[in-house]
């Protein structure tokens, strides 16, 4: 029987919504996600809802939460004492006001308490201002984001104009507002915890994973011991759609038979006509013989930064194509994708839109069962987190060399 749903989470893309339902999971509780297809209410003990709504313009996002927030019923399930939560982005990207002030009217919170930063990561705020690495996030990797590039490291700044009232700014120990959008400074994992204290019935707790994972604690859901998350070193195929360098760097540090990674074919990222389709056709037959022999494979975007803003579209949309092709022919059980926006995509093409939480390799890395296609399992890592250093030993195999067999076609 499938328990009352207690704890409803909305996220504004897939692995964030992953993310947050694997820390659920790890304090002992049953989570689902759900994707945007789906059109009918989804039972769950936490149920996290993906609004794919972070590339969105702030109208937009408004209405996809209010689309989302009446399928899922968020009204009647405040009503009925479940917890409500937002999951934004840790850094800020995204309209996330829009996403905050739309939610908190519909659940009927007289305020939104907005606690963003992930200490874990070296990502916080001090004084008003963003911090990533002990830098300033518009000197940080964040200032070249392809959506979102941080331009200030004002917290003012980088959440855009007030919707509907004043935001206030607020650190530990002052005086909260009973109404508006709040944003707490937090500098540290106690800074965190500080604040999800702060959550009454009245407050919307909104922001990074970590707070959202405090708010749980504080709520008497402690972490459990941590079960492994289903692993295979045969049919595992991994898939990296983002521009952050993650996976390539750690490629570098394995011996050179490790695994083999094939690049996306340029051509796939310049044209969506039939010369790109034959070149994802070549693509997706690299991995299928790799698959095949080796039991695993990488597929990486294209070599070459690419200056086309419309190139990124279809890097995810030859991602998702090639996934398809492979999935059809039962290359692979466990994929593996690295990157928000393209997990969405491939999620959507494979048709997978209710997904039970398997396991947790790592903080912010969830590893997933979709309830349409059971004997498979996807791991989502958001593509700025660092890989689990654990995460590559059973596919490393034998060898001395410093460098992967990295291919382009």
């Amino acid at each position: 029987m499938t328990p009352r749903t207690s704890i409803v989470i909305l996220a504004d893309d897939l692995t964030g919504a992953a993310e947050i339902a694997a820390a659920a999971w790890t304090r002992g509780l049953g989570a689902v996600v759900a994707t945007g297809t789906v059109r009918s209410r989804v039972e769950g003990e936490v149920v996290v809802h993906d609004t794919d709504s972070r590339l969105l313009q702030p109208a937009d996002a408004a209405r996809k939460i209010v689309s989302v927030a009446a399928r899922c019923r968020i009204a009647e399930a405040r009503l009925s004492g479940a917890l409500v939560l937002k999951k934004t982005d840790s850094v800020l990207r995204g309209p996330v006001l829009a996403e905050v002030d739309t939610l908190s009217a519909i659940s009927h919170h007289a305020r939104v308490l907005l606690v963003p930063g992930n200490p874990r990561l070296g990502r916080v705020i001090r004084d008003g201002r963003f911090y990533v690495g002990g830098e300033p996030i518009d000197r940080s990797v964040f200032r070249h984001d392809p959506h979102h590039p941080a331009r200030s490291s004002s917290v003012a700044d980088l959440l855009g104009p007030p919707r509907r009232g004043p935001i206030h700014f607020r650190k530990l120990g002052e005086p909260l507002p009973p109404t508006g959008v709040i944003v707490g400074e937090a500098a540290t994992l106690e800074d965190i915890a500080r604040w999800a204290s702060c959550v009454d019935g009245d407050t919307l707790a909104a922001g990074s994973s970590v707070f959202l994972e405090a708010v749980l604690e504080a709520r008497g859901h402690a972490p459990r011991a941590p079960a492994p998350a289903p692993r295979a070193t045969t049919g595992v195929l991994i898939a990296s759609g983002t521009s952050a360098d993650t996976t390539r760097a750690t490629l570098a540090t394995l011996p050179r038979d490790a695994i083999a990674a094939f690049a996306m074919p340029e051509a796939c990222a310049l044209s969506s006509g039939p010369e790109a389709a034959r070149a994802i056709d070549r693509w997706a037959a690299e991995l299928l013989g790799a698959l095949a022999s080796r039991g695993r494979a990488v597929a990486l975007p294209p070599g070459t930064n690419l200056a086309d803003p419309a190139s990124s579209g279809r890097i995810r949309a030859a991602f998702a194509a090639m996934i398809d092709q492979l999935h059809g022919v039962q290359a692979f059980t466990h994929l593996v994708l690295e990157g928000g926006a393209t997990a969405a995509m491939v999620i959507h093409m494979l048709r997978w839109n209710v997904l039970e939480v398997a396991g947790e390799p790592a903080p912010g890395v969830a590893t997933l069962r979709p309830r349409q296609d059971p004997a498979f399992h996807v791991t989502l890592k958001p593509g700025t987190y660092p890989w689990p250093k654990h995460w590559w030993e059973p596919l490393t195999g034998a060898g001395t060399s410093t460098s992967p067999s990295t291919t382009s076609s």
